[in-house]
């Protein structure tokens, strides 16, 4: 019976672990650019839904 032994080509386990982490850390954590596109439309949605709201109120329409 033959013996396996890992090869050079194989990547150490610690170096496989590692690489994973970074990967879903990158993955799971927001980059600011996402974050900061969100903000500016959740404050966009938020003026326009303002706007409508002050212009049913100056045209008397009840809500």
């Amino acid at each position: 019976m033959t013996t396996l032994h890992p090869t050079p080509s194989l990547p150490h386990p610690g170096d496989l672990r590692l690489s994973l982490r970074v990967f879903l850390s990158r993955l799971l954590t927001p980059d600011a650019a996402r974050t900061h596109g969100r903000t500016q439309l959740a404050r966009t949605l938020e003026a326009e839904a303002h706007h409508a709201r002050v212009q049913r109120t100056l045209l008397g329409v009840r809500p």
